[in-house]
């Protein structure tokens, strides 16, 4: 991670990778989070998408800073979720019905 960001300059940095889940890198450290197990993937298209606005959403509600490494990881944790949630249905089918318990379950999975 440390040659990635000395190529493009920047600090912090959460990637998904598939199906073998996410990385972030950040100054603080760095960090792998497998994906959330679905019981069948039926379309990948728009996961990234909905990594994405579940990391930085999360980021932005809690109003928490980019050097708080525990708030990045919690990020990671609804990023890999909302994807989750994505992989299972057609487009955003899954996340028009999608309910903040549903949401809130994927998530301690990864606290356990």
């Amino acid at each position: 991670h440390t040659r990635f960001r000395n190529v493009t300059g920047v600090q912090t940095c959460a990637l998904p990778i598939c199906n073998q889940g996410a990385e972030l890198f950040c100054p603080m450290g760095s960090v792998h989070m497998d994906v959330h197990p679905v019981g069948q993937v039926v379309d990948p298209t728009g996961a990234g998408d909905s990594f994405a606005a579940g990391f930085l959403g999360y980021l932005a509600q809690s109003r928490s800073s980019l050097q708080d490494f525990s708030a990045l990881k919690t990020a990671l944790m609804y990023a890999n979720a909302m994807a989750s949630f994505t992989v299972e249905n057609f487009g955003p089918e899954s996340l028009e019905t999608l309910k903040e318990d549903q949401l809130l379950a994927r998530v301690r999975f990864y606290q356990a």
